[in-house]
């Protein structure tokens, strides 16, 4: 991860750079979901979807320029996906994702 980022509503979160790869992973999850006949949000779809690590939802703005000092002292970090899940935000379900290198 790269850089910090915000969404409305005070959602903070960690940016990878976008590589070619990851694009690319994406592509593959989003046709993987929707070949189950999930309803897959808009927001999720390739060219509209912002990868990233959310770490606080509902961050203040008070708190921000505390929040983003402690995460650039530490920026970049490593991440490795390891686990991934399609949940059913409605009830709660989750269903496992294999990951594929």
């Amino acid at each position: 991860f790269d850089a910090l980022g915000t969404f409305r509503r005070g959602r903070i979160w960690l940016a990878p750079a976008p590589t070619a790869d990851l694009l690319q992973r994406q592509r593959r999850v989003v046709d993987a979901v929707v070949a189950t006949g999930a309803d897959l949000h808009k927001h999720y779809r390739p060219d509209v979807w912002m990868p990233h690590c959310t770490l606080s939802p509902r961050t203040r703005l008070t708190d921000l320029p505390r929040l983003a000092a402690a995460i650039y002292d530490v920026l970049p970090v490593a991440a490795v996906v390891d686990a991934a899940a399609l949940v059913d935000s409605r009830t709660g379900e989750r269903y496992a994702l294999r990951i594929i290198p």
